[in-house]
């Protein structure tokens, strides 16, 4: 595998580290756009999915989760399996992924630095984007 550099996208006049991730859940697939938040500690997606993908709140537990704007409410789905379609679709990982009503109605999801970190080296450079290396590249 190559190191992929995950380029800056415009959304509402400011550049981010944006990248799509597929999420497989018992109820279903589920694509969303994730910002790459090493200030995040957690895979963070809206409460308003959990539903449509089958997930009860009583197969979760309550958590505060660090995002944006500061620690927020969540329930945590103990492992989903996350992969990158357009970067590595066959080669998915498990992580916790914490539903929190504080995302709801936003345009992307957190990629916190715990499970991104856990699976991948990063480089971080405005001018070029994030670059991700997948972990079974480093060993």
């Amino acid at each position: 595998m190559n190191e992929e550099w995950i380029p800056y996208r415009e959304v509402r006049g400011v550049f981010r580290p944006l990248v799509m991730l597929t999420f497989a859940f018992p109820g279903g697939v589920y694509d969303h756009l994730m910002l790459v938040d090493t200030g995040a500690d957690n895979i963070v997606l809206p409460r308003s999915i959990m539903e449509p993908l089958g997930i009860e709140p009583a197969q979760c537990r309550p958590v505060w989760a660090n995002m944006l704007a500061g620690m927020a409410e969540g329930l945590e789905y103990t492992s989903a399996s996350v992969s990158f379609p357009d970067y590595w679709p066959d080669d998915p990982f498990a992580a916790p992924v914490v539903f929190s009503p504080a995302r709801d109605g936003h345009l992307y999801g957190l990629l916190g630095r715990e499970p991104l970190l856990n699976h991948f080296q990063c480089r971080f450079g405005h001018g070029d984007g994030h670059g991700l290396l997948p972990e079974a590249v480093l060993t």
